[in-house]
C-alpha cells in the first residue's frame, strides 16, 4: 500500500481514510460501491469490516472482520501508512 501504486485485489487503500468511498481511479467498483457518496470515516470504516453489506446492501465484498480489535487494528494501520 503505497501511494500511486495499483491494488491487487481491490482499490489501492493508500490515504483511505477520508476518500469518497467508491472513487479510487485503480479499480472499476461495483454499481452499488461506485454510487455510495460517503468519505470513509474511522467509524464508518469499523462497521463495514463488520458487515459490508448493513453498509451498503448489494456491495460485492464478502471479508468480514469479527473482531473488534482486528478491525481497530487495521483502521490503525491504514490511518499510519496513509501519513508516510
Amino acid at each position: 500500500m503505497r501511494q500511486g501504486k495499483t491494488g491487487t485485489f481491490g482499490p489501492n487503500l493508500y490515504q483511505v481514510v477520508g476518500r469518497i468511498a467508491g472513487m479510487a481511479a485503480d479499480h472499476d467498483y461495483s454499481p452499488a460501491l461506485a454510487g455510495a457518496g460517503f468519505a470513509w470515516t474511522p467509524e464508518l470504516l469499523d462497521r463495514w469490516l463488520a458487515d459490508p453489506q448493513a453498509i451498503l446492501p448489494g456491495t460485492e465484498i464478502e471479508f468480514v472482520l469479527e473482531s473488534a480489535q482486528q478491525r481497530a487494528d487495521v483502521i490503525a494501520y491504514l490511518i499510519a501508512a496513509g501519513k508516510r
